[in-house]
């Protein structure tokens, strides 16, 4: 590893002088790395990150926070797997960074996994910037991991300042409690050891063990959002306020807290405004509760819905009297809210399929027993194994047997006077993409039974 690619903090000499490590006077004589081990180590217990028989996949990048955290997590005696993403944007120096973090790995006997991305096709089909298509192809490989069985949980840097930058990136967004609480510790299978350990303790903690750390060159940029806040807004902020970074990181502890609390009774407002179908009761909701808009919101932020959707489901409540209205996938009919359709489409299992002879089709045409619920069709000619079940969607249009041309489903249900509710319930069986069936209403003209026909599919479905 050439000596340029190592990089040690500058504000700690080694001499453990006041002045020059800034530690408390007591820890000056005491062994660094042991202190921030130590420190680490009550931090996972507090909030029960780990066990020692978990096996921990840490996500490393060459960088000092991911070093520091496989070294420390390492030195607790958590069994450990080292994972690296190559995503190919800075040319030598991504490669630099694999070739950092093999060498480490083999010197400490951690077995590393390096997988490659390609972040510019993940753009280009997605749309997503550069951070989020990194972002996304990461934690989804991670994920795929534990899936596998591969580990426990995954471990990631994340540190102090890390978390006071995002506290003033969502602050500046716009949010509330739950954007101001900043990082959790555990975040499903995603865990921080280090959120509270600071940046100048990482620098110095690999420095008394004598660990080499490489440095991402655009971290040096402030070309991005995040880099701003690093390099020029949260130093000035400690240099005209010092003791600020203390400050705000107790703020952000006490946010967290706060936001506990909130959510502990935004269920108990589940609870009393919604059913067991998952409606949500608006008008007695807006009748019962301060901040009408805030309380709805939270209800319906997990649909999808943000809070203008709220203030406007609020402000239709007056005009709720006849039919209904969409927001967002959800229905409000009569002062009460519907959930969304969770899943588009549906499995196969949902589709019942017999065979039957033309003859017994014959059959049940003369008898008159043809079931509404069910569609018949030659079996020759469909391909079942192509059909799927899903909601009808605005714009959809079925060749209806019997007759010349198309129809919008949409229309087919006006006509049936059906309700809001009921349309919201409609299902539509598709095959390739081609409306095959208004379930329970309207079979298109396409697979018809003929003198051909030697076998016939009944098909059925649930309304």
């Amino acid at each position: 590893m050439d000596a340029h690619c190592i990089i040690f903090s500058k504000s700690y000499t080694g001499k453990r002088n006041p002045r020059t490590c800034h530690l408390p006077f007591h820890e000056i004589y005491c062994n660094f790395g042991d202190v921030i081990e130590t420190k680490v180590r009550k931090y996972i217990e507090s909030h029960d990150l780990l066990r020692k028989e978990d096996n921990v996949i840490v996500g490393l990048s060459g960088g000092a926070d991911s070093v520091s955290l496989l070294s420390i997590l390492r030195n607790l005696g958590i069994r450990c797997i080292a994972a690296h993403c190559n995503f190919h944007l800075r040319g030598a120096e991504s490669d630099r960074d694999e070739t950092f973090c093999r060498e480490l790995c083999e010197k400490s006997g951690v077995k590393l996994i390096v997988q490659h991305f390609d972040v510019g096709t993940r753009m280009k089909s997605t749309g997503e910037s550069i951070e989020m298509a990194c972002r996304t192809l990461r934690y989804d490989w991670w994920n795929s991991m534990i899936e596998k069985g591969i580990g426990d949980y995954i471990a990631v840097g994340h540190h102090r300042e890390d978390n006071i930058e995002t506290f003033f990136i969502n602050l500046l967004r716009g949010c509330g409690l739950r954007g101001l609480k900043g990082m959790q510790p555990c975040n499903g299978r995603i865990i921080r050891p280090l959120l509270d350990i600071t940046r100048q303790e990482i620098e110095s903690y690999l420095l008394d063990k004598g660990i080499g750390y490489v440095t991402d060159s655009t971290n040096l940029e402030d070309e991005f959002r995040r880099n701003k806040l690093r390099l020029n807004i949260l130093p000035l902020i400690e240099k005209e306020f010092p003791g600020g970074m203390d400050a705000i990181s107790r703020t952000i502890d006490n946010l967290t807290g706060n936001h506990t609390l909130y959510r502990h009774l935004t269920e108990e407002m589940r609870k009393r405004f919604t059913d067991d179908c998952g409606r949500i009761d608006v008008r007695t909701l807006s009748q019962s509760m301060p901040c009408p808009d805030t309380a709805l919101f939270e209800l319906i932020s997990p649909w999808g819905l943000n809070i203008s959707h709220a203030k406007n489901i609020l402000a239709s409540l007056d005009d709720d009297t006849r039919g209904g209205k969409w927001y967002g996938g959800c229905l409000l009919d009569r002062g009460l809210l519907y959930p969304p359709v969770t899943c588009e489409s549906e499995t196969c299992d949902c589709i019942k399929i017999n065979h039957i002879s033309p003859e017994e089709f014959r059959s049940i045409l003369s008898e008159k027993s043809i079931n509404p619920d069910a569609i018949y069709l030659d079996s020759n000619a469909v391909d079942t194994t192509r059909l799927r079940l899903r909601r009808w969607r605005h714009g959809d249009r079925i060749a209806p047997f019997g007759m010349k041309g198309t129809r919008l489903v949409s229309d087919i249900l006006s006509d049936a006077k059906l309700s809001m509710i009921e349309k919201r319930d409609v299902r539509i069986l598709e095959y390739d993409g081609m409306v095959l069936w208004v379930v329970g209403m309207r079979p298109s003209r396409h697979f018809p039974i003929t003198k051909k026909t030697r076998k016939v599919a009944v098909i059925t479905c649930p309304r």
